[in-house]
């Protein structure tokens, strides 16, 4: 007989395998309503955040100011990637610039120089007060009657006929070097310094056999005088240019001064 209540047994209520039920199909106004409710009670998603992008030069007023923005750009790391015959040629052509650099430097400096000796010697010779005394080029001396110049075959010079000696007792002079009494060499020296503004006077020693030219500037203090020492290197240059472009005997590099006593040097 029918009834109201379950009509399980009570055996499967027991070991709670009860079987299946029909279930009753709901009316359509009712499933739509529950659909309804469902979709209500869902929560929302969260809309996502964008991440914040890095900081470059073009935003960098807004990641922190220009000061941040130019320091990141002047930070940042770069590279290079080149062929290595490429960096072969670049070193090769830096050192050719540089070699080219220190040949017209050497250049210029040395028509510097050129030009600096050229004003030092007209300067000089501007202010020698030996050339307000022009000096004799043959200092001869004589025994008997008959002088060293005449006994060495020198011919007439200017000055050989027995003037005074201009050289001041007790100044030193440079004494160039000693050549052999050979008259066109003797000219030829004094005609050279004569040029570049240095007054010079050829002397005869050891019997006349001999000449030693003497530059006639004389200094109470060769060694520690600094116009000495100046005077002393222009001579020398002279002394290398006498022996390049003369074809000279000597180039003067043993020059040294000597103190002027009367009747002995």
């Amino acid at each position: 007989m029918a009834t109201g209540k379950d009509p399980s047994p009570l055996f499967d209520i027991v070991r709670g395998s009860r079987r299946p039920q029909k279930t009753m199909e709901l009316p359509e106004w009712m499933r739509r309503q529950q659909a309804r409710q469902a979709s209500e009670s869902v929560e929302p998603q969260a809309t996502p955040i964008p991440e914040r992008a890095e900081s470059s030069p073009r935003n960098g007023a807004s990641a922190g100011g220009w000061h941040a923005a130019l320091t990141r750009w002047w930070t940042f790391p770069m590279a290079f990637r080149l062929p290595r015959g490429t960096v072969v040629m670049l070193g090769i052509g830096a050192l050719v610039v540089v070699i080219l650099a220190y040949l017209i430097g050497h250049r210029i400096g040395r028509s510097d120089a050129v030009a600096f000796n050229l004003t030092y010697e007209k300067a000089n010779a501007a202010f020698d007060p030996i050339r307000e005394k022009p000096a004799q080029r043959l200092i001869p001396s004589t025994v008997d009657g008959v002088s060293d110049a005449d006994s060495i075959g020198v011919p007439d010079l200017p000055g050989a006929s027995g003037e005074a000696d201009p050289r001041e007792p007790g100044l030193n002079y440079f004494r160039l070097t000693s050549i052999p009494a050979s008259a066109s060499e003797v000219v030829e020296i004094l005609d050279f310094l004569k040029s570049h503004g240095v007054d010079a006077a050829a002397i005869p020693i050891n019997n006349g056999r001999s000449v030693k030219i003497v530059a006639l500037r004389g200094f109470a203090n060769p060694l520690s005088d600094p116009d000495a020492r100046a005077f002393a290197e222009q001579l020398k240059k002279l002394g290398r240019r006498w022996k390049s472009q003369e074809r000279g005997s000597s180039d003067w590099k043993d020059l040294y001064p000597e103190k002027y006593r009367p009747g002995r040097n």
